[in-house]
């Protein structure tokens, strides 16, 4: 099982898994969020939830209240999309949750970059009803 790291942590590792994406191994983010009507209690079942469902390979942080990102090492865009539907399917019992992806390439400048990334495309995902998967650049 995976635990939440601490924001600075995750920095720290996402500069490090950027610049190995650098080298040629897959890197993919996935920011997480439940609906906005989800309370409280159910946001900290989810984190913990998350936790569970994520490889120890990988880290996930709450980067705010209610919004995850998971760092997904030697992961691929297609391993994300598996890995959001396996979120989806495992907390359906919490309500909603929305995916955005962003897989690393050479268009990103920045470890910053490719984070803002998933969160614009978890913002796109929220834009729409019920739960749904949205992929940057797509």
């Amino acid at each position: 099982m995976t635990t939440l790291c601490s924001v600075d942590d995750f920095g720290l590792i996402l500069d490090f898994a950027f610049g190995m994406a650098d080298r040629g191994i897959p890197l993919t983010l996935v920011a997480i969020g439940p609906d906005r009507s989800v309370d409280a209690t159910t946001r900290m079942d989810l984190g913990s939830t998350l936790a569970r469902a994520t490889r120890s390979t990988d880290r996930i942080v709450e980067v705010e209240e209610g919004v995850w990102i998971a760092l997904l090492v030697d992961c691929n865009r297609q391993g994300a999309l598996i890995y959001a539907d396996r979120i989806g399917e495992g907390i359906a019992a919490l309500g909603p949750v929305d995916c955005g992806i962003a897989a690393w390439s050479e268009a990103f400048d920045s470890a910053d970059d490719l984070l803002e990334a998933a969160r614009a495309a978890l913002a796109v995902a929220r834009e729409r009803e019920g739960a749904h998967t949205e992929i940057h650049g797509e």
